[in-house]
C-alpha cells in the first residue's frame, strides 16, 4: 500500500557520533515494511568525525548538517522538517526492537483518536546489564519523575506542532517539561505494553542541574520552596537506592 504521506517520522538528532549511529540508522531501516510508511530524519550538529560518511552510506534519509543551539534546537528543527503523522526522537546510541514500529503502526490504526503513544523500555546499563522499564503512568506522580519513557513515544505531529515543540530554554530536560504540557492540556495517551526501544545509559537528561529540575516544576506551578524540596528528596533516594 502507497500511503500520501508517512505514518510515522523517527527524528534523530547527533554530533559526532561514528560509534554508535549505524546501529541506530541500521534499526530503523530494518522496519520499512510497507513504501512510504517511516520517514527518518537525521539532524546533525556539523559532526567533524566519520558520521556524516555513516549516514550518507545509507539510503532513504532526510538529513541537514549544521550548528545548532542545543539538542532541543536540533529536535524541534528535525520536527519543522518532518512529514508524518506522528513524531518519534530516536537518540543517536539508542535502537528500535525488531518490528517496534509495525506494532505502533498498527496500534495506531487502531485508535487514530490518540495524540500520544508510548510504550516500554530496555535500559542497558553497561555491556552486560539490561533491564526492563514500563512506564508507571500515574498522575499524581508526574512532577517526581517522567511519566513516561520519552525514547517510546510517538506524538501526534499536529499535538506537537499546537505545544510548539519544545521549550529551548531547558538545556537539558525539555521533553519532560513537553510531556508535562501534554498531560496538562489533558491530550489523550495510549501505553503500548511491549518494548518498543532500546536505550544507552548517559544522555543529556541524566545530567540535568538541580536549578533547571527546580525551575522546570516552578514553571508548572509547583511553588519554588516545594519544588526544592522534590528535587532534594529525589535526590537523597538516589543515592540510597
Amino acid at each position: 500500500m502507497l500511503y500520501e504521506k508517512p505514518i510515522i517520522s523517527v527524528i534523530t538528532v547527533c554530533l559526532n557520533a561514528e560509534k554508535t549511529i549505524e546501529k541506530t540508522l541500521r534499526s530503523v531501516a530494518s522496519q520499512r515494511s510497507e513504501k512510504n510508511v517511516i520517514e527518518h530524519i537525521v539532524v546533525d550538529g556539523a559532526s567533524s568525525d566519520n558520521t556524516l560518511k555513516i549516514i550518507n552510506s545509507q539510503s532513504n534519509i532526510k538529513f541537514v548538517s549544521e550548528k545548532d543551539k542545543g539538542i532541543y534546537d536540533a529536535m524541534n528543527k528535525g520536527a519543522s522538517m518532518a512529514s508524518g503523522q506522528y513524531l518519534c526522537f530516536l537518540n543517536a546510541d539508542d535502537w528500535f526492537e525488531p518490528n517496534a514500529l509495525t506494532t505502533v503502526i498498527r496500534t495506531i490504526q487502531k485508535k487514530p483518536n490518540i495524540d500520544l503513544f508510548h510504550g516500554n523500555m530496555k535500559f542497558h546499563k553497561d555491556c552486560d546489564k539490561t533491564e526492563i522499564k514500563k512506564s508507571k503512568f500515574l498522575l499524581w506522580t508526574k512532577y517526581l519523575r517522567m511519566p513516561v519513557y520519552h525514547p517510546t513515544c510517538f506524538v501526534n505531529s499536529r499535538v506537537f506542532c499546537s505545544l510548539e515543540g519544545f521549550d529551548e530554554s531547558f538545556s537539558t530536560i525539555a521533553d519532560y517539561d513537553f510531556i508535562l504540557r501534554l498531560l496538562e492540556e489533558r491530550y489523550k495517551t495510549y501505553h503500548i505494553d511491549k518494548v518498543l526501544t532500546n536505550f544507552s545509559s548517559g544522555g543529556v537528561s541524566g545530567s540535568a542541574s538541580t536549578t533547571e529540575r527546580i525551575d522546570l516544576r516552578v514553571k508548572h506551578g509547583i511553588p519554588y520552596f516545594l519544588s526544592k524540596l522534590i528535587v532534594m528528596l529525589i535526590d537523597l533516594r538516589r543515592i540510597f537506592n
